[in-house]
C-alpha cells in the first residue's frame, strides 16, 4: 500500500494534468471496481511515460483530442461507419505508441494482466480520453 501512495505523489507531483485527467474519468464511472480498473490503467501509463519529468500538459492532449472530436462531429451525418472504421484504423497506424495502445485498449475491452474489462457503457468514454493522451506520451519520446 505504501508503494501506490509513494506513486500516486509521484504522478501528483510530476504530471498533475494527467493525474486530473484520471480523476475525471473516475468520476464520471458509476461503477467502483471499473474506478479501480482506471486507476490501475493510470499506473500503467506512468510507468511507460519515456520521460516522468516532462509534463503532459492540457494543451498538449487538447491540441490532439480536438482533432478527434472535429472528426467525430464531421462522423455525426456521415452514413457510411466506414469512414469512421478507416479513420480510427489511419489513427492507430500512426500511432508512436502502439504497444501502449494496444494494451491499453485491450485492458479496457477485453481485460489484460488482471485489468478489466470495463464496463461497455464507460469503454467509448474512457478510450477516447486516453487515446490522445497516448499521442503524447508518444510525441515526448521524439
Amino acid at each position: 500500500m505504501d508503494e501506490i501512495i509513494t506513486i500516486s505523489d509521484q504522478i501528483f507531483d510530476s504530471q498533475p494534468f494527467m493525474l486530473s485527467l484520471f480523476l475525471g474519468l473516475v468520476e464520471d464511472i458509476k461503477n467502483p471496481e471499473a474506478r479501480d480498473e482506471v486507476i490501475r490503467i493510470m499506473y500503467i501509463i506512468w510507468f511507460a511515460l519515456p520521460h516522468p519529468e516532462i509534463l503532459v500538459t492540457e494543451s498538449r492532449y487538447t491540441k490532439r483530442l480536438l482533432v478527434h472530436a472535429r472528426f467525430l462531429k464531421f462522423l455525426e451525418n456521415e452514413r457510411d461507419m466506414n469512414a469512421f472504421s478507416k479513420y480510427v484504423e489511419k489513427q492507430q497506424e500512426s500511432l508512436r505508441e502502439q504497444y501502449l495502445w494496444t494494451v491499453i485498449s485491450a485492458a479496457i475491452t477485453q481485460g489484460y494482466s488482471g485489468i478489466g474489462p470495463l464496463p461497455e457503457d464507460c469503454q467509448p468514454d474512457v478510450l477516447f480520453a486516453l487515446f490522445p493522451l497516448i499521442e503524447v506520451i508518444g510525441d515526448l519520446k521524439c
